[in-house]
Order: C-alpha cells, then structure tokens, then sequence
C-alpha cells in the first residue's frame, strides 16, 4: 500500500480545521526538505516547516493541488488584486493581472481584437514589481491603445462589411433584415423595428449569413476529401477564427461574414482539412492549398485585417 494512502486527504484536513492542524505539528523543522518537495517558493511562503506541511506538500505534489493547498494554508490574508490602474496624462487605463505557473516573465499586450490591456505574470513576482512595471510602461500603454481601431455600433447610419462590400445599417419597415442596394446605389442592410432591436437584429442576420455561406462551403470541401463534418457552430471567439475537434465539429466566428469571400472560403478549407489531417504536417498544408488556391492570400488578408474585425458591433 503506498505510503500516501495513510496520510489524511486534503477535504479531511481542510474539515479538521486550521487550529487542529497546529495541533498535531511537530515542532521539528523540515524548511529544506518542504524546499526539495515543492519547490523554493512554497519553502519561502511557508517559512519554517513542520513535518505535517512536508505530508501536505506530498499529497499537493500528488494530487497537482499544491498551488491552491499553499494558498489555503499561507495565504489567508487580503486577495490580490486582479488590475492596476495606471494613469498617464489625462488617462487612465485598467491593466488585468493574469498569473500563470509556466510564465517565465512579466509580459505586457493589448488586444487587437478587443482592447484589454492584460499582463502575464510569474507566480513568484509581486504585486508590488507588478505595478511598478505597469506604472512605467504607461505610455507604451497609452500608444497602443490610441492605435486601436474605433468601434462601430451596430446602429442605424453606421457602415459595417458584408463579405468584404461596405453597407450603410438602415432602420425601415421591412419583413426581415436583408442585403439590397440603396435609392443611389449604395449597398445597404435594412433592419425593421425600434433602435433598442437593431444590433441584436443585425447580428442574428450576421450569423444567418454566416451560416448558410461556411455550410455551403463546409459541404463542397467534405464531399472533395470524401469526409464528413458532425456539427457546425458559429461562436464569437477573439483568439482563433475556426478549429476542428476530435470529433468532426467544425466551429467558425460568425465574424468571417464581413471579410471578403474567399476568406471565409479558406478558412472553410482550413477546417475541413483537419478532418483528413489533425494537424499542421505538410500533408495537411498540401490538401489545404489543393483545395484553396488563395490560401496565402486569405492568410495575409486575416493578418493585417482580422482584428478590426472585432470592432463591429
């Protein structure tokens, strides 16, 4: 029987309660052991260790809990917080804190896509050299946002892409929301109802065009490869434009509506390859530019132009 299995489980210590645990402590040291254990970190937290935090560290290193057991059992203080704000000039910009175990470094992005100013952070860096670091990098902060691309509501009078083609958003009596060209030939999308039903409206007609446009595309390119999609989903996803599952899924941003065709064509390709190939080999890049001889196009396109996707709506 492993040796583990005699220790009490963490529910049961966290159910004896912290003043039980000091209870049954043994007061003789074991700081370099709990350091061999689970690293220096969890030894610097804890301090001097006894020989039942050096149990506690086996079964966090055995159970993959030793991130939340230290925290339970050392930090019971004030959360951390999760921004800073940082102010350079007249502005001021909220910066989320991210904490990852594998991070090496602090790093510092804002968003294309959505305009979230986040920083990754180290589980050993401090709050402190975190917001030091924020605070001195306001005004690269501050640059990159001003070069963020203005939003565009879904409103009447404004102008959003369909299929690469700009349309001016109007509001008329209308059956449904629908493409046509306008009184001087300006393409447009006619939405009915109140202000308050446009954007919702609007994106339901997005997505139903979406969908219609990747399911036919999704069915010429299965029936080439002689494969089959389960399923379809439209999403709204800021970190990848499509991705295929283990299971045949196919799942799309509604948002290639409004680049140009052969975009949402590639990534159509792109997806429906993956069910030939699960992965980036060669073979799968041949199938994909077999399929999609506008391949490089598509991909240049969405590298300079994808994000200001994101700013529609």
């Amino acid at each position: 029987m492993s040796q583990l299995q005699n220790y009490p489980t963490v529910r049961e210590k966290n159910r004896a309660g912290w003043s039980q645990v000091h209870a049954v402590r043994r007061r003789k040291s074991c700081k370099t052991q709990c350091a061999a254990a689970s690293g220096a970190e969890f030894a610097s937290d804890a301090g001097m260790c006894t020989g039942i935090d050096k149990k506690i560290a086996d079964i966090g290193i055995a159970t993959g809990q030793i991130g939340p057991m230290r925290f339970a059992l050392f930090n019971r203080g004030t959360p951390e917080p999760t921004h800073i704000d940082v102010r350079h000039g007249d502005s001021a910009f909220r910066v989320e804190l991210r904490r990852r175990p594998m991070a090496r470094r602090v790093t510092l992005r804002v968003s294309g896509a959505t305009g979230d100013i986040v920083m990754t952070l180290p589980e050993r860096t401090s709050f402190a050299t975190a917001k030091k670091f924020a605070e001195a990098h306001g005004g690269w902060i501050a640059a990159r946002v001003s070069r963020l691309p203005q939003q565009v509501p879904f409103a009447a009078g404004a102008v959003i892409p369909l299929r690469g083609i700009p349309h001016r958003i109007v509001r008329r009596a209308s059956l449904a929301t629908h493409a046509e060209p306008g009184p001087e030939g300006e393409p447009e999308i006619v939405v009915s109802g109140g202000e308050a039903q446009t954007s919702r409206r609007l994106r339901e007609f997005l997505c139903r065009e979406a969908r219609r446009d990747l399911e036919e595309a999704v069915g010429r390119y299965t029936s080439r490869l002689g494969v089959q999609a389960q399923t379809i989903t439209l999403r709204d996803t800021t970190s990848r434009w499509g991705s295929c599952s283990s299971r045949g899924g196919l799942s799309f941003s509604w948002r290639l509506i409004m680049a140009p065709s052969f975009v949402l064509d590639y990534l159509a390709a792109h997806e429906v390859a993956h069910l030939a190939e699960m992965n980036h080999s060669h073979r799968f890049w041949r199938i994909v530019h077999d399929m999609c001889p506008r391949t490089e196009q598509a991909e240049k396109w969405l590298k300079q132009n994808g994000a200001g996707l994101h700013r529609f709506g």
